[in-house]
């Protein structure tokens, strides 16, 4: 994969597609289950009467399915799941496909922006006159934010959102996102969210990077840099992170997989399952 650095004209950005202005990449099904996986075995389900699980960008549902799969025999407790997107179609799909996989859960499904539901719900909004804001917390949280550019997005939604947010420098969706969701994990929770991995460098991302430490134990991240994933342009990342009751450790476990042209020490199947080994895999 190779990317063209340098400035763009803004024709450019209005040109793109509804898919790409809204940030909609469908995550595939091999990624979902690692993801799943990886909140799972963080997870502290030992007793658990109850368990509810947030999408904020839940899409066709792919997610919740692999969470819902990675959970089954693992747990005998009632499951609530809360899920939000802008695509009307795409509640529809993930209902559907979620009752008929798992027609006990409790399913809130809303065609909404999740950072709105965030700020009235994360703690982010100051409280009002007549009472305090109200907070929502979840067990479990398994995302793959959309990710828009501030040029995508236009200048005046990038504003709002660094100013309701927190944010500095260039500010992309997925920030407002990975911030409410950093809030919104419950203290022994667990999560598992897919992002760019342009967070981890730039210098728009520092004040994500200090707010992630603050409100997330930070477990795992994985650069999946060249594993090629996405039909999209995004070099994606994998954060698995605890509620803040883990407790903060200085040595969260990194992981990155690039391409080279040595030749392979040990083989696997797919990118996914190289991530097991260390070393110069071939897949």
């Amino acid at each position: 994969m190779q990317l063209a650095a340098g400035s763009a004209s803004s024709r450019r950005f209005q040109l793109v597609s509804a898919d790409k202005a809204d940030g909609v990449t469908y995550t595939p099904a091999a990624l979902a289950r690692f993801v799943a996986k990886q909140i799972v075995e963080n997870a502290d389900l030992a007793g658990r009467a109850s368990l509810s699980i947030l999408d904020p960008a839940i899409g066709d549902g792919a997610l919740v399915l692999a969470l819902l799969e990675a959970l089954r025999g693992r747990t005998d407790a009632s499951i609530s799941i809360r899920g939000f997107d802008t695509d009307a179609c795409a509640v529809k799909a993930a209902a559907e496909r979620i009752i008929a996989a798992c027609p006990a859960a409790q399913l809130d499904l809303t065609r909404a922006s999740f950072p709105d539901f965030a700020l009235e719900h994360g703690g982010l909004a100051a409280p009002s006159l007549f009472g305090s804001a109200r907070t929502a917390t979840f067990d479990l949280i398994i995302a793959n934010p959309p990710y828009v550019r501030t040029q995508v997005m236009g200048s005046d939604r990038a504003r709002q959102l660094a100013g309701t947010f927190g944010l500095e420098g260039r500010v992309d969706l997925y920030h407002a996102f990975l911030l409410g969701m950093a809030r919104m994990l419950a203290p022994h929770g667990s999560a598992g969210i897919i992002v760019s991995n342009r967070f981890m460098t730039t210098r728009g991302g520092a004040g994500l990077r200090a707010a992630l430490r603050e409100h997330f134990s930070l477990r795992h991240v994985w650069d999946l840099g060249d594993t090629r994933l996405f039909d999209a342009a995004v070099l994606p990342a994998v954060i698995a992170a605890r509620g803040r009751a883990a407790g903060q450790s200085d040595s969260t476990r990194f992981t990155s997989i690039y391409e080279v042209k040595e030749p392979g020490t040990a083989h696997a199947p797919g990118p996914l399952a190289a991530l097991e080994r260390e070393g110069i895999v071939e897949v």
